[in-house]
């Protein structure tokens, strides 16, 4: 009889190889978390523009605009539409980050989620279901277009109960 190479159990472990690579192939690039009042995974408020670019790679498009005055005050908007991604600064600080639907100011769809399970493919039902009724509405006519939640996110619907955009901004002291 010849030497085993094979450990004993050998076959147990090779029948679970489909199982194990299914689990490798989930584990490759994640989807970007939506940090309501924090950020993305790859961008926070309070980063620096170097920060941004070093995550999300160099603009597809920037606007800036000075406003002199008392203080000096540089608001810039780099603009990534194939990413579904919007990051306003001001001085050079991430101070909010918009995060697109599909064709939503000509952006491609964002494709994180919230930790509650929230993306940009969900209902105004499901919002409602997971992070219940919103903080605050708009007023009137386009009361219901408007989500405003105190964990810092908002949440922009169409006239289809689909969303819009998010706004990831910080939490109000």
């Amino acid at each position: 009889m010849g030497r085993k190479i094979f450990p004993r159990g050998f076959a147990v472990s090779a029948a679970a190889l489909p199982i194990v690579g299914l689990l490798w192939i989930g584990c490759g690039p994640q989807a970007e978390l939506i940090l309501p009042g924090q950020g993305i995974s790859s961008v926070s408020i309070g980063d620096e523009g170097e920060k941004v670019i070093a995550a999300l790679g160099e603009p597809e498009d920037r606007s800036t605009q000075s406003v002199v005055g008392k203080e000096s005050l540089v608001m810039e908007y780099y603009i990534y539409p194939s990413k579904g991604i919007d990051v306003f600064l001001e001085n050079g600080e991430v101070k909010t980050i918009f995060l697109y639907g599909q064709g939503a100011e000509d952006h491609q769809r964002f494709s994180g989620r919230t930790p509650g399970g929230i993306d940009l493919a969900s209902s105004r039902a499901e919002v409602l279901e997971r992070m219940g009724p919103p903080d605050r509405k708009l007023e009137g006519e386009l009361a219901e277009r408007l989500y405003d939640y105190d964990d810092g996110l908002e949440i922009s619907f169409r006239a289809d109960d689909t969303i819009h955009h998010f706004v990831v901004k910080p939490t109000a002291p």
